[in-house]
């Protein structure tokens, strides 16, 4: 057996589809799907490494290190938070994918995790982890570069967004080969829980910890048990609750992760852990093709990595303009004195990449402004709307009838306000959710018929009202009624 190659070296230095809003939790299925082609290649000599749990010397690659980070069995941190907040903290601490997601993406200012959370929805992570070693590509790999891949950036033409037939061979490129490489693997066993609820003005942290840890509190605490209870039960119920098991038997790592909270098949799969012996991959951290050859010592290797680095930041993405509006049927003040109605609309988007900038806004304000959302407020003094209404004795007719009555009559769908949006973001990734709430009528979102179209509407109501709509991708085309 000695000399035999470390099998957590399999997966060195190849290749995966990674886009903004793939599922950064589940590992396997990134790995599964990619066709992992060499692009830095391994070099053995008569280097050998041990790893814990095992006594053999394994031939280990001259351009490769190791660490072995110890034995013991982790119980993580139960994580809850919303969507946006978890993704800044993401950002902002990489240990964090590491121990409470499968994937991770090193070195790339352009990478945002944002794509990978939904911003409006909360959600519970919890971990419990033997991380018994990981292997990693370390210093300069220049003269490690696979020649098939180097051939094939260089037969790329230079990256011109604008033209088609660039962006297709770039597209194809990146098709075939892929988009990062394997840059370390962290092997052991793993029980990984992701627990999402989409929120409500109601949802609290709070509630959903309790909630998770009355319903899984026989294996997220480390003493005690809490029980669970009807609320919580119902709590969970209208959860969407993922368990990812690695390592371990695989027979009993499979009935786990069907059936998560059962504590004795907990047991059953932790007790079959063996160090060394039953060991998976439970996190990859990724590089972009682009960052491994701008940090080549080679020049050319530099200019061809910026081209890349451009053609995969922008060869998925796409603008579209759209109009949200909103015939608005009521407004405040009701009565017939001479002072400026008012209309609001809440409106956000969450999906991977997407952002929405407003460009352009018919009498309306825009406040709590963010790169996903806005408040819009539409108010018309009195001298806009007596040029907006098709009679000549508009003041007399407001105090004789009042404000509403007035619109009422001459605009009986509503009085139209609108501002006109550019929404950006990946072409191919979703879902993307529209959500909108207002207290003054119907809403609608349209883009321009020269674009694939779709629209979100939700009737009028007496209250306030709120409604969102969930598109597979940004480029989905037809008539969505929100729900």
């Amino acid at each position: 057996m000695s000399g035999s190659k470390l099998p957590s070296c399999d997966f060195l230095g190849r290749s995966v589809v990674f886009r903004p809003g793939d599922d950064i939790f589940d590992v396997r299925a990134l790995i599964d799907r990619s066709d992992k082609h060499v692009i830095v290649g391994l070099r053995y000599g008569d280097r050998t490494e041990k790893i814990p749990g095992n006594s053999y010397d394994y031939a280990f690659p001259a351009n490769a290190s190791i660490s072995r980070p110890g034995s013991g069995t982790l119980r993580q941190s139960l994580v809850v938070e919303t969507g946006s907040s978890l993704s800044r903290q993401f950002e902002a601490k990489a240990e964090l994918s590491v121990n409470y997601a499968g994937v991770s993406v090193s070195g790339n200012a352009s990478y945002s995790n944002r794509s990978s959370f939904k911003s409006d929805s909360m959600y519970g992570l919890w971990s419990l982890d033997q991380k018994t070693h990981s292997v990693f590509l370390d210093g300069d790999q220049t003269n490690n570069i696979s020649d098939n891949f180097l051939q094939a950036v260089r037969n790329l033409p230079p990256w011109k967004p604008g033209d088609s037939s660039v962006r297709s061979q770039y597209q194809s490129f990146f098709r075939y080969w892929g988009t990062h490489y394997i840059k370390e693997c962290f092997l052991g066993t793993r029980y990984q829980l992701r627990i999402v609820k989409e929120a409500t003005s109601s949802d609290k942290k709070e509630e959903m910890s309790a909630s998770i840890e009355a319903e899984y509190g026989s294996i997220v605490k480390a003493k005690g048990e809490v029980k669970s209870t009807a609320e919580s039960a119902k709590y969970m119920r209208s959860c969407d609750t993922k368990c990812y098991v690695r390592g371990g038997e695989p027979t009993l790592a499979a009935k786990l992760a069907d059936d998560p909270q059962d504590r004795t098949k907990f047991n059953a799969w932790a007790e079959s852990r063996r160090e060394g012996a039953t060991d998976a991959i439970v996190n990859i951290r990724l590089e972009e093709f682009g960052t491994l050859l701008k940090n080549s010592s080679d020049q050319s290797h530099r200019r061809l990595g910026q081209q890349l680095s451009d053609a995969f930041n922008a060869v998925d993405m796409v603008t579209l303009e759209a109009t949200l509006t909103m015939n608005a049927k009521r407004w405040s003040p009701a009565n017939g004195e001479f002072s400026p109605v008012d209309a609001r609309v809440w409106f956000s988007v969450s999906g991977p990449g997407i952002s929405i900038d407003p460009i352009s806004r018919q009498d309306c304000t825009l406040h709590e402004k963010t790169t996903t959302s806005f408040v819009a407020n539409h108010s018309l003094s009195n001298d806009s709307l007596a040029g907006a209404m098709p009679i000549i004795n508009y003041k007399e007719f407001v105090i004789n009838c009042g404000i509403n009555d007035t619109l009422g009559r001459y605009f009986p769908s509503g009085l139209p306000m609108s501002v006109r949006l550019k929404i950006s973001g990946p072409a191919s990734a979703g879902p993307v959710r529209f959500y909108f709430k207002t207290g003054c009528g119907e809403v609608s979102l349209c883009s321009p018929s020269q674009n694939p179209t779709f629209s979100v509407k939700k009737p009028d109501g007496k209250s306030f009202v709120e409604g969102a709509v969930e598109l597979p991708n940004l480029l989905a085309t037809g008539n969505y009624q929100a729900m």
